[in-house]
């Protein structure tokens, strides 16, 4: 089942190009679209071999304890006098099933020595250490020793980090040695080196704790905003205007397209705290500090972290843009006290750098809004894409799931929920995504939340939706809204994707129809403009050609 996830994933992992920069400024591009997808990929691809190893024995702790000595090893002690910066850990773990790593460790240098604090799951308190190159490339770290733990069964077990790689039908300790960004300040794992990192109990043997996949970075966390303990949030839809550079000898910008995305906004004595401004790390914060009247000021070139894709690392920065005067400056949001709604008349750009233009994206007309909890009927949403392989007995959609009622206000994203419906000519009937085909769901679910993901099988808001037990004989799929807002549930109608196009549903069924939609017609071209065959592979242009008349083109690896 994993190696189907890879070949469709493959096909599918979109990395659009966001808007361009002045002449002064670089040209970037950063996927946006299916972020997650291209992490899908490289995680799948390294989970085959483990499902594929036999005879493993993987343990379970009783508890997380302080790392000593045993009776023939002696746990790393870093300097007294280390000075430690804070870091990120960003990957993927295996315990009971594969999730989500996002924690702080510490990270400190003497010399050539390098000290890792927190990366243990079950011994956090444990240090690791590593060697950097005299280039300042890599760290390289070696299997060592931690700590000790009881097992389930009351054993007291040594426990080691681990690296290793699969082959020749066995599981061989190797350094593991992540690629060092001094400049951005990333530790990222090679991938072509290391297979896994274990927390493993034995020297010479595999029998684990716990095990990390290979995509697995350290990002530099030291300078992001920290909010206070028990912040009350409130949500909020972020609306703005992308703007997109037509003529970068003169200058000129043009509205591109119109974007809203859900946000939470606090307060605590002087201060504003947002969540979700950047797309691309949306746990990241901004802080503004009160001034005149009901202003907040966002100091300029605040640090979002940095984001991983395909491999690169790259820092974002909150940098506010006076389009007037063409440079960037703090970002003054004012209050209107009895709506709630946070403005701004300048523009606000998710930046590369912190003290000038050089954007990922930049909005202008923002406003902030706080979203009542009111009973509403929700906007119907659409399938936007499906896709049925026949070889690979798994199928694939893209959902457009509106975070409105049907008057174009915004809902509450944390009760919103979208149901997909399948009809294989005998009426429509719901889809339950079962628990034991995906390994994000410890239950089979029904209802989807908004926000759901698991970088597996489902991307939030619907994006991107794998399916397992779809059959070849679908004759169309549909998708619909629930929203339990104001202590009420209301429903959208049903949006149905035809993928029989020879199929005439029955309308006496009582279901709402939204609209039926063709198959669209797609084309793969080269980055040359060359027509792409069956069999080619890589970076190429997916040309699809909608229902409407209208042709969507976007990067797609395949």
């Amino acid at each position: 089942m994993l190696m189907r996830k890879i070949s469709l994933m493959l096909l599918t992992a979109i990395m659009a190009v966001t808007v361009g920069a002045q002449p002064q400024m670089l040209k970037k591009t950063l996927g946006i679209d299916k972020p997650a997808a291209a992490l899908t990929i490289e995680k799948n691809a390294t989970r085959q071999v483990l499902s594929q190893a036999d005879g493993l024995l993987h343990e379970q702790p009783m508890a997380a304890a302080a790392p000593k000595a045993s009776a023939e090893n002696t746990p790393v002690v870093p300097p007294a006098d280390l000075v430690t910066q804070r870091y990120r850990l960003n990957g993927y773990i295996m315990l009971e099933g594969w999730e989500t790593v996002s924690r702080t460790v510490d990270i400190g240098f003497d010399g050539n020595d390098v000290y890792v604090h927190g990366f243990m799951h079950f011994l956090p308190d444990a240090w690791i250490k590593g060697t950097l190159s005299s280039d300042h490339s890599t760290v390289t770290f070696p299997m060592q020793f931690v700590g000790n733990l009881y097992n389930s069964n009351g054993e007291l077990r040594d426990v080691y980090f681990w690296p290793a790689m699969y082959a020749d039908g066995g599981w061989h300790s190797i350094d593991a040695v992540f690629n060092y960004n001094e400049d951005v300040g990333t530790f990222m794992l090679t991938q072509e080196v290391v297979t896994y990192i274990f927390e493993n109990t034995l020297v010479d043997g595999l029998r684990y704790f716990a095990v990390y996949d290979t995509v697995l970075s350290m990002t530099d966390d030291s300078d992001t905003v920290e909010v206070p303990d028990g912040l009350v949030t409130q949500e909020c839809q972020f609306s703005g205007m992308m703007m997109e550079l037509i003529d970068e000898e003169n200058v000129v910008w043009s509205e591109y397209e119109a974007k809203t995305s859900a946000v939470s906004v606090a307060y605590d004595d002087d201060y504003c705290y947002i969540q979700g401004l950047c797309p691309y790390i949306p746990g990241a914060w901004a802080k503004g500090k009160r001034g005149e009247g009901n202003t907040f000021t966002f100091e300029n070139g605040q640090y979002f972290g940095v984001y991983i894709f395909m491999g690169e690392a790259y820092p974002i920065y909150l940098v506010g843009y006076n389009a007037d005067f063409g440079q960037a400056e703090d970002i003054v949001m004012t209050l209107d006290e009895a709506t709630g709604t946070l403005t701004t008349g300048q523009w606000v750009s998710m930046n590369a750098i912190p003290d000038d233009m050089w954007a990922y994206e930049v909005y202008s007309n923002v406003v902030i809004t706080p979203v009542l909890d009111v009973a509403a009927v929700p906007a119907t949403p659409e399938v936007t894409y499906f896709e049925y392989d026949a070889d690979l007995e798994m199928a694939m959609a893209e959902f457009a799931i509106p975070a409105t009622d049907v008057d174009g206000t915004p809902l509450l994203v944390s009760k919103l929920y979208y149901q997909v419906y399948t009809d294989y000519g005998q009426g429509a009937e719901p889809y339950t995504f079962e628990a034991e085909w995906h390994e994000g769901l410890d239950d089979d679910m029904t209802l989807v939340p908004y926000s759901y993901e698991d970088d597996i099988d489902f991307l939030s808001k619907g994006e991107l939706v794998i399916f397992y037990t779809i059959r070849p004989d679908i004759k169309r799929i549909g998708v619909k809204s629930i929203y339990t807002g104001g202590g009420q549930t209301n429903e959208s109608e049903i949006s149905w994707w035809l993928v029989d196009e020879s199929y005439n549903p029955d309308e006496t069924t009582g279901i709402a129809e939204a609209k039926n939609r063709q198959k669209t017609s797609v084309v793969y071209y080269d980055l040359q403009g060359r027509k792409a065959t069956a069999d080619t592979k890589g970076l190429l242009l997916k040309q699809t050609q909608q229902a409407d008349g209208s042709v969507k083109t976007v990067k797609v690896v395949r």
